[in-house]
């Protein structure tokens, strides 16, 4: 590492870069990738909170629980006592909503938990690069092993981005939103 003069700013060099800088990723756009599809549905917010969830769910372990109400849509993501987590707010009646405010409107109306939205062919796509990074970092495979990746994982993101974007609309559909 070199510093470049500006306290705020560090020059690291290396030989390979993973641009896992989120869908407005500043390394993409330096790089010259653009989209392709349809790009964002939605803005949204994140709340992380701590709150007792448990009486809403009656002892069941969901993975995803839906809401909407006429607050706010989104969903929950909560620990396995469902006393901490995660609500992503879909849309927002007001900008200005509190996240307390939000979390405790969401809680109001827990919907049938399902779905996954990319998240698994996100985890895997990590997986199928780190292995191969590893092994070329590591002497026991060439840097031509880098180029299977997309190969491989681009067909894998064709398949179930379509199917995702269905299992959205046809869940929208279902609830009349």
């Amino acid at each position: 590492m070199q510093g470049t003069g500006d306290p705020g700013r560090r020059e690291i060099r290396g030989n390979y870069l993973i641009a896992a800088d989120g869908g407005h990723s500043r390394v993409r756009t330096a790089l010259g990738v653009d989209y392709e599809g349809r790009g964002a549905f939605s803005n949204s917010l994140t709340i992380y909170f701590t709150a007792n969830l448990s009486p809403y769910i009656g002892g069941k372990a969901y993975s995803l629980i839906y809401v909407n109400n006429a607050t706010l849509r989104g969903f929950f993501r909560l620990n396995r006592a469902a006393t901490a987590g995660f609500l992503g707010v879909n849309v927002i009646g007001d900008p200005e909503l509190d996240p307390e405010a939000a979390v405790n409107a969401a809680a109001d109306v827990l919907m049938p938990p399902n779905g996954g939205f990319g998240g698994n062919t996100g985890i895997h796509d990590t997986h199928n690069l780190a292995g191969k990074l590893a092994l070329v970092i590591n002497g026991r495979a060439g840097p031509g092993l880098l180029d299977t990746y997309e190969t491989e994982r681009r067909p894998v993101a064709a398949f179930t981005g379509p199917r995702r974007v269905w299992r959205s609309a046809a869940r929208r559909l279902l609830r009349g939103t």
